[in-house]
């Protein structure tokens, strides 16, 4: 665990709030493979919770803003996206528990 805590004073806020990505599929029991891209990632999570598609869009632009690009990343509009991504990932595993689906049937 200390070893996990220096990596993560270590990242970026974009990096950490991309870990929501990563939460979430973990959370939802579907872990990405070690060699899976970020935008995979992000695919594999909008699969699951397509109603989640904006937040998730967000928070990938701006992480790939952040490594690929010379403009500044947002970092206030990524922690939001990642706020309603972690708490909507839990919403969906409490559903899943409950009633056996985690999308929100329109």
């Amino acid at each position: 665990w200390v070893t996990r805590w220096e990596y993560w004073t270590f990242i970026t806020p974009i990096a950490r709030a991309f870990e929501s990505i990563n939460f979430g599929l973990r959370v939802l029991k579907q872990p990405a493979p070690m060699y899976s891209t970020p935008a995979e990632r992000a695919q594999a999570l909008s699969k699951l919770l397509p109603h989640l598609d904006e937040p998730i869009k967000i928070l990938l632009d701006e992480h790939q803003t952040s490594l690929y690009t010379s403009r500044t990343a947002d970092v206030n509009l990524a922690r939001r996206s990642a706020f309603t991504i972690r708490t909507q990932t839990i919403a969906a595993r409490i559903r899943h528990f409950l009633f056996g689906v985690y999308a929100i049937r329109s």
